[in-house]
C-alpha cells in the first residue's frame, strides 16, 4: 500500500487499484453512479372509453374487421353485461357466481 503523509492526521493509506480487486472496485463505482443518475419515466394516459359497442349473443362474422356493428348498443367502460340480467339461482353462474346470467357477448 502506498502511504501519503497527511500533515494533520499523520499518514493516510489508499488501497491499490491494480488487479482484479481494482477492476471490481471501479465497476462498483460505475454502477453506483449509474444507479444514482436521474431516470426519465415516460407515462402516457390514454382514454380508450370512446367507441365501444356491445352485442349480447354470438355472431361468427363479428370477428372480421369489416363487420357492420351499427346496430350494436353503444356503452361506456367499465361494462359488465351480466349485471343487467335477472338474479336467479337457475342461471349458469349459480349462487356462488352471483346468480347472474352468463353467455357470449361481443
Amino acid at each position: 500500500m502506498k502511504q501519503f503523509n497527511n500533515p494533520i492526521k499523520g499518514s493516510l493509506r489508499f488501497p491499490s487499484l491494480g488487479g482484479v480487486k481494482g477492476g471490481f472496485f471501479i465497476f462498483l463505482i460505475i454502477i453506483a453512479f449509474a444507479s444514482c443518475s436521474e431516470k426519465q419515466h415516460f407515462s402516457r394516459r390514454m382514454d380508450f372509453d370512446q367507441g365501444w359497442k356491445f352485442f349480447l349473443g354470438d355472431d361468427s362474422l363479428a370477428a372480421f374487421t369489416n363487420f357492420d356493428d351499427q346496430n350494436w348498443r353503444k356503452l361506456n367502460l367499465p361494462h359488465d353485461w351480466s349485471i343487467e340480467g335477472e338474479f336467479s339461482e337457475e342461471n349458469p353462474t349459480l349462487s356462488n357466481g352471483g346468480a347472474l346470467p352468463a353467455g357470449i357477448g361481443w
